[in-house]
């Protein structure tokens, strides 16, 4: 889900604000099981990987236009029930013509 606004400040610029959030899950019809079969011998190994994950991801983030050129900024987050934790950052300059 992203909510999102757009105003204009004294100077004319136009900014855009947006904030997004959501949720995230994984499900495996095999649970935290694998069958394998290896030269026509079936069995069974346990993975390491568990048979469901869940987990919920936001973001924010704000852009400033300048004619042409559009200055931007975000944040984002993932996180899960399965470790690592994810926060990686985004800025830059767009440039339009």
């Amino acid at each position: 889900m992203t909510f999102a606004n757009s105003f204009t400040v004294a100077n004319g610029h136009p900014r855009h604000v947006r904030v997004t959030g959501g949720a995230l899950a994984q499900q495996r019809s095999a649970g935290g099981q694998v069958n394998i079969a290896l030269l026509g011998q079936n069995f069974l190994a346990a993975t390491p990987d568990r048979g469901s994950i869940s987990g919920a991801f936001g973001g924010a983030g704000l852009d400033w236009q300048m004619g042409n050129v559009t200055l931007f900024a975000a944040g984002e987050a993932t996180t899960t029930t399965t470790p690592p934790t994810r926060c990686p950052p985004k800025g830059g300059a767009r440039m339009s013509w």
